[in-house]
C-alpha cells in the first residue's frame, strides 16, 4: 500500500498516483502544474474533487472555458529568399479575438521590420492583457493558436527553463524574441484556468481565420511614417428592446516631465524645473491640476502625473466607470501594456532583469490605485497637437515653469515680443545633431520650444 498520495489537478495526465516518479513524470516540464502529495487517498479525492459530493451543491466538470481567445501573428517578407532577414520595410501584425458571453472584442496593430514569430507572441500578450484589463483571468479560458512556437514554448516549460536561465537557450545565447517572451510569462501567472489549444491554421476554425483576416488587413493599412493606433472592438447581437445606451468614456490626460537648462533632459538637475499637470475630461466638464518642484527625473515625475489623476478619479467616484488614460509617456504606456508592473509586483518588485525596478515607490502607488479600477487601460500618443485637453495640458505644464523660474518667463516673453508672426525668415533644413536629436520630444512644452529658439541650451 502507498504511503503517500500523489495528487495531479494540472498537468500531462492528471490523476492521483501512488509514487513521486509517476507523478513527477505527468508535471515535469509542464507550465502551471498543480500537485500535492497526502497521506490518505481520500486527501488526494478530496483535493481532485473527487470526493463524493452533496447533490445539490456538486461541481459542473466542463472541458471548454467560458472565454475563448483565438491569435495569430504574420509578416510579409517581399523579396527575401530562404535564410534571409526580414527588411526594414516588411509589414507584420498580430491580432486577437475575445469570446466572452457572446461578445466579441477584438484588436490588431502592426508593425514594420518584424518577424512572424515576434507577431505571434505579440498576439497572445495582448489578449492575455485585455483579459486581465477587464478582470477575466480568474476565469475559465480557452487560447486557441495556430502557433506551435508559441505553443511548444508554454507547453513543453521552454518558457520556464528560459527564465530560470536568464532567458538564455541551453547553449548560453540569448533567446529570440526575448521581451516578448518575458512579457508573456509575466502574464501568464496571473491566470488560474488558462487551458492552450492548437488548430490548424487557414483550415475551417472560424476564430482562428478571423484574426487571419483581421490582421492582414492591418497589414493592408500599414503605411511607413504612419503610426499605427491600437483600438480594441467589441461587438455583440441583441434585439432592439434590449439595447443600452453606451457609457461614457472618462478621459484622463496626463504628463509629467523634468526641463535640465544644459537642454540634456535625460539627465536630471539640481536646479531643474520638474513639472505635472492632469486634465479629467468626463460630462462636458474639465478637472484640472499640476505641480511643479526641482530636480525629479522624467519618468518619475510622469507617474506623479498618472497617481494624482486617478487619485482625483476615486474622489469623484469615477473609479467604478471605463477610463482611458492617455499619455505622451512611454515609459508609462510600457509599464502597464507591456506587463513589466504585473511583473515586479509578483516578484518582491524586480524588474525582469532581477534588479529592483526604479521608482519603486511611485510604482507601488501605481499599483496600488489600479486595483480601485474596474476598467482602464491605458493609450500613449503625442500631445503635441491642437487637441483641446493637450492644450491645457501643456498650459499648466508652462504655468509651473513660470512658477518655478520667473526670470525664464520673462526671457521667453521678451522673445516672443521681439519675433512677431509672419516676419520669421525660414530656416533651412538641416540634418539634426546629437544634441538635438537627444533633447527632441514631441510632448516638448512651448516654454522649452522658446528657450531653443533663445538659445537658451547652445554650448
Amino acid at each position: 500500500m502507498a504511503s503517500k498520495f500523489y495528487a495531479v489537478r494540472k498537468g500531462k495526465k492528471t490523476g492521483i498516483y501512488g509514487t513521486w516518479d509517476e507523478c513527477k513524470a505527468q508535471v515535469n516540464g509542464y507550465a502551471g502544474a498543480e500537485y500535492k502529495s497526502f497521506k490518505t487517498q481520500s486527501e488526494a479525492k478530496e483535493y481532485m474533487g473527487l470526493s463524493k459530493p452533496n447533490k445539490k451543491s456538486a461541481p459542473k466538470m466542463t472541458k471548454s472555458g467560458s472565454i475563448q481567445l483565438y491569435s495569430d501573428g504574420g509578416s510579409r517578407n517581399h523579396g527575401n529568399k530562404l535564410g534571409q532577414h526580414v527588411k526594414d520595410n516588411d509589414k507584420a501584425a498580430w491580432a486577437y479575438l475575445i469570446i466572452r458571453n457572446g461578445k466579441k472584442h477584438y484588436a490588431s496593430d502592426g508593425e514594420f521590420g518584424a518577424t512572424n514569430n515576434k507577431m505571434e507572441v505579440l498576439g497572445l500578450v495582448n489578449a492575455l492583457q485585455y483579459i486581465i484589463d477587464q478582470g477575466w483571468q480568474n476565469e475559465a479560458i480557452d487560447a486557441i493558436l495556430d502557433s506551435k512556437y508559441v505553443l511548444d514554448s508554454i507547453n513543453k516549460g521552454w518558457l520556464n527553463s528560459w527564465r530560470r536561465r536568464g532567458w538564455k537557450k541551453s547553449d548560453g545565447t540569448n533567446i529570440k524574441n526575448k521581451n516578448e517572451f518575458m512579457q508573456l510569462s509575466a502574464l501568464l501567472g496571473q491566470f488560474k484556468h488558462l487551458n492552450f489549444k492548437w488548430t490548424k491554421g487557414h483550415a475551417e476554425n472560424v476564430g482562428n481565420n478571423f484574426v487571419d483576416k483581421l490582421l492582414n488587413n492591418t497589414m493592408d493599412g500599414m503605411k511607413l511614417n504612419h503610426p499605427n493606433k491600437t483600438v480594441v472592438h467589441s461587438s455583440f447581437e441583441q434585439s432592439k428592446s434590449e439595447e443600452k445606451t453606451v457609457e461614457e468614456t472618462v478621459k484622463l490626460y496626463a504628463h509629467g516631465k523634468h526641463i535640465n537648462p544644459s537642454g540634456l533632459n535625460q539627465y536630471v538637475a539640481k536646479n531643474g524645473p520638474s513639472i505635472w499637470a492632469y486634465c479629467i475630461d468626463f460630462d462636458d466638464e474639465v478637472t484640472l491640476d499640476s505641480g511643479g518642484m526641482l530636480g525629479i527625473s522624467n519618468s518619475r515625475m510622469q507617474l506623479i502625473s498618472v497617481i494624482n489623476g486617478l487619485k482625483k478619479l476615486v474622489e469623484m467616484d469615477l473609479n467604478q466607470k471605463t477610463v482611458e488614460v492617455i499619455t505622451p509617456s512611454l515609459y508609462i504606456s510600457q509599464t502597464i501594456n507591456d506587463g513589466k508592473l504585473a511583473y515586479a509586483k509578483n516578484h518582491g518588485w524586480q524588474g525582469f532583469n532581477g534588479e529592483l525596478i526604479s521608482n519603486v515607490d511611485e510604482i507601488k502607488q501605481l499599483s496600488a490605485i489600479l486595483d480601485s479600477f474596474e476598467h482602464i487601460k491605458f493609450i500613449n500618443t503625442s500631445f503635441d497637437n491642437e487637441d483641446n485637453a493637450t492644450s491645457l495640458i501643456n498650459q499648466l505644464l508652462d504655468d509651473e515653469v513660470r512658477k518655478i523660474d520667473p526670470k525664464m518667463a520673462e526671457l521667453i516673453e521678451g522673445k516672443t515680443e521681439a519675433m512677431p508672426k509672419g516676419k520669421q525668415t525660414p530656416k533651412e533644413k538641416k540634418s539634426e545633431t546629437a544634441k538635438e536629436y537627444i533633447d527632441k520630444d514631441k510632448s516638448v512644452s512651448d516654454i522649452e520650444k522658446s528657450l531653443r529658439d533663445l538659445g537658451f541650451f547652445d554650448n
